[in-house]
């Protein structure tokens, strides 16, 4: 079940919010090549060993209670990992920090086209880019 189900559901649930954000098919690629293993990742570390306690632990008419405190903690988890890009974005300051320079706006340098760069800026040309 989880093997299986949890690629697909967690891939669907960044899918449905980035569309929802507005970010359109390259929000999507981007966010399931930086976020979609790491949230599988965590996914078959947490939920295994929340369903051992579950099982064994915790009384039959509590588990279903037991569940959804989990499960909203989990959910507020993904969110957290869907909404933050400072790591990410960190990181490729350092590795490429032409990319964050803020321009005057007239001419695009080319390192512009850089995937970060929109989120740094703050003229009204990247502004409404990143929007």
């Amino acid at each position: 079940d989880a093997v299986l189900f949890t690629p697909i559901a967690i891939g669907g649930y960044f899918v449905f919010r980035t569309f929802l954000e507005g970010k359109g098919l390259s929000g999507v690629q981007w966010k399931l090549e930086n976020k979609w293993a790491s949230a599988v990742q965590a996914s078959w570390y947490f939920w295994p060993a929340c369903n051992v306690i579950n099982f064994s632990l915790i009384p039959t008419p509590y588990r279903v209670l037991y569940n959804n405190v989990f499960s909203l903690g989990w959910n507020g988890f993904l969110s957290h990992l869907n909404s933050s890009r400072l790591k990410t974005i960190a990181d490729e300051r350092i590795e490429v920090p032409e990319a964050f320079k803020v321009h005057n706006g007239d001419s695009m340098p080319e390192i512009w086209t850089h995937k970060y760069a929109r989120f740094i800026c703050v003229c009204d040309h990247c502004r409404s880019r990143a929007l």
